[in-house]
């Protein structure tokens, strides 16, 4: 029986497998064609929820992947983070795991979010002509997802707001922080 290790090295042993040239060339022509049915303001949004995600997204000191706008928690949250990942790494490996000490580790770092996040992040960025406000903003939730770096809703283009500030200088991007 395969091991879920043994499947990950398959698929990409299989995916990083040089072919003819023939199929080299017939797996860029299929790249060609699905990068030409993405929209500009999709491909925009991208940008820009990378860039939001670079420059704007605030982590906290006990995430496990951060950002350059971190801020610090208190050395007793994180010695109760660190107890908390121990207890769950622990029961993971355990033949009988369990979801509680996930669960219990999920609302203290909930508890530090509520404590430290604003419950709004809000973004300026030069400003950006969409035609598109739909594919924009589901450009910018995808970039933000695909950065595994937020604590602000960004499941769809329903949890970004989008609006040229009052001045015209620049876009204003709105997130919600998930609760």
């Amino acid at each position: 029986m395969k091991t879920e290790s043994d499947k990950l090295r398959n698929l990409l042993h299989r995916f990083l497998e040089k072919g003819t040239p023939e199929q080299e060339q017939e797996r860029r022509q299929q790249r060609i064609a699905k990068i030409k049915t993405i929209s500009l303001d999709y491909q925009l949004g991208r940008y820009v929820g990378e860039e939001i995600a670079r420059d704007h997204l605030p982590t906290l000191s006990t995430d496990w992947l951060r950002t350059c706008k971190v801020i610090q928690v208190t050395q007793e949250e994180t010695e109760r983070v660190d107890e908390l990942e121990k207890n769950w790494g622990k029961s993971h490996e355990a033949a009988t795991s369990t979801n509680i000490e996930w669960e219990e580790l999920r609302a203290f770092r909930e508890i530090l979010e509520a404590k430290y996040l604003p419950d709004e992040l809000v973004c300026h960025i030069q400003p950006v002509n969409v035609k598109d406000d739909g594919e924009f903003k589901k450009g910018v939730a995808d970039a933000i997802w695909d950065s595994d770096l937020s604590h602000y809703s960004c499941s769809g283009p329903e949890d970004i707001e989008f609006h040229l500030s009052d001045d015209a200088f620049f876009s204003v991007i709105t997130l919600k922080r998930t609760k």
